[in-house]
């Protein structure tokens, strides 16, 4: 039977098990204390949080109740606001032509139709560098509707682009507004992660634990592979 098995550096996790199929699945919360494996900007920063937490529109405070589920989430701040921030909050190696990749993410914002805003977005790269960059589709999910926690949605096919890469960095993004203002910052939350892969041949990382970072200089990644 084939199962997929979940490692951390400092040991097992937690197990998934799948049918025989050709799709992996992989879910992540945020519960080990983590924050992001990587990003994109200078004036992006990140922190897991627990409970009820005060986050900032253009400067102006506004209230989340707590995570979607579970006890921790991740906060991601834009201060100050220029460009489009990006955390790296997955990362798919050993992907090759046609492999579907789709994945769900929960954002919590109260600006209903307006920002800030979060979404669900990619890019290409090569396995074993998670801070890669090999092109983009330019596509991703919908911006969160701003009504609290809700959920977004994407889905990629992979284009290995004659074989010169084989890895998915899932991103999360923050769109604030006025899109550049040197005096404002804002926050937006983010849970519950869930990825597909159709190809049960690739490897899911997620952020590792602190503690383990710590200990390996480079981190123990926390792995889902088939064996």
């Amino acid at each position: 039977m084939k199962y997929v098995k979940v490692l951390a550096a400092l040991g097992a996790v937690f197990i998934l098990t799948s049918p025989a199929s050709a799709t992996i699945t992989a879910d992540f919360g945020w519960e080990n204390g983590a924050t992001v494996m990587g990003y994109y900007g200078t004036n992006v920063f990140f922190d897991n949080v627990m409970g009820p937490q005060t986050g900032l529109n253009a400067n102006v405070p506004y209230d989340c109740p707590g995570p979607n589920s579970g006890t921790h989430y991740l906060k991601m701040e834009e201060n100050p606001h220029s460009g489009t921030p990006q955390g790296y909050v997955g990362f798919i190696e050993g992907l090759t032509d046609g492999d579907v990749i789709t994945a769900t993410l929960y954002f919590y914002d109260i600006t209903d139709g307006a920002s800030p805003s979060g979404r669900l977005w990619g890019h290409y790269g090569v396995s074993g560098d998670v801070n890669s960059y090999s092109g983009s589709p330019g596509t991703g999910s919908d911006y969160s509707l701003g009504t609290g926690w809700n959920q977004v949605s994407a889905s990629w096919t992979f284009d290995s682009a004659l074989n010169t890469r084989d890895a998915w960095i899932l991103e999360a993004r923050i769109y604030s507004s006025p899109s550049t203002d040197a005096t404002v910052a804002s926050d937006i939350f983010i849970d519950d992660l869930h990825v597909e892969v159709s190809n049960d041949n690739a490897t899911i990382t997620f952020a590792p634990e602190p503690a383990s970072l710590a200990l390996l200089a480079l981190g123990g990644l926390v792995l889902l592979r088939r064996r």
